[in-house]
């Protein structure tokens, strides 16, 4: 084994370090987010994982700790918490960035700050609740995620399912959100809309979906832009409840349905009933 010899400039190198007295586990996650988010910038996923000030971040976290309504089954992870993105083959069901932007979505009402931790417990307890409910009734009253479900309970691919329906993409669990936020503006309850919504074609083929959650082309990919998952919210949202939506919410419906077709049709799609 070669022997190894000091290098005399390293000992010309000067290297900062920051002593910080240990006196609770909160205080050094707050140091350890904000070295880290400053110093060098980090993932949104890492950002969620490990900001204690950002409410919709300690939500999405909640949502899939041990024994909450995402938490792991088995061994496989339901939720994705260092990629954005899931992979074709991933068994995983969704994203830490998309729980994020749910809680955000279903909770915009109460106009929190992502710097400040609100201190009203019960409201932000409400809210979690919201969102427990919110993927409670998907995987227990949705075919698609029962099916999923069963076969990461059998350790089983989840890839076939995933090809090409729209409910396994986190894409449209962030439009679903803004479904859920317009039925509890309109007073519908949750279950009622979720009924529904497993009677909708999420296939990646259906034109419906076509520049608003899916570029149609021979390999489709999904849409994932700010305003696309809005408007995709929309359209769901006047297939599910269109008999009660606003006169201005069914002219920007329409709107969405002229700009994905280039300006030929305004047709608006079938009310599911």
């Amino acid at each position: 084994m070669m022997a190894l010899t000091p290098h005399s400039k390293l000992a010309e190198e000067e290297i900062s370090v920051i002593f910080v007295e240990h006196r609770d586990n909160l205080k050094i996650r707050k140091i350890f987010n904000k070295v880290n988010k400053y110093a060098r910038q980090t993932g949104r996923g890492q950002n969620i994982i490990t900001s204690d000030d950002d409410v919709y971040a300690t939500i999405a976290r909640k949502l899939f700790s041990e024994g909450e309504v995402l938490a792991k089954i088995g061994k496989i992870e339901l939720v994705n918490w260092s990629s954005n993105t899931l992979s074709q083959r991933s068994k995983q069901l969704t994203t830490v960035s998309a729980l994020y932007t749910i809680a955000e979505t279903l909770s915009k009402d109460k106009g929190w700050s992502v710097k400040i931790m609100p201190t009203d417990e019960g409201a932000i307890n409400e809210v979690f609740e919201e969102n427990t409910i919110f993927w409670k009734t998907l995987l227990s009253d949705m075919d698609t995620y029962r099916k999923y479900i069963e076969l990461t309970k059998a350790d089983k691919p989840v890839s076939q399912l995933r090809e090409q329906n729209l409910l396994m993409k986190p894409v449209t669990h962030m439009a679903l959100a803004h479904v859920a936020y317009m039925a509890k503006q309109k007073g519908v309850k949750w279950a009622d809309v979720v009924v529904k919504l497993n009677l909708v074609d999420w296939s990646m083929d259906n034109p419906v979906w076509f520049n608003i959650l899916v570029i149609p082309a021979k390999k489709k990919k999904v849409i994932t832009g700010k305003e696309s998952i809005k408007a995709a919210g929309m359209v769901i949202s006047y297939m599910i409840m269109g008999d009660i939506m606003t006169s201005s919410e069914i002219k920007e419906v329409r709107e969405i349905i002229k700009n994905s077709t280039n300006g030929q049709s305004e047709a608006l799609p079938e009310k599911i009933m």
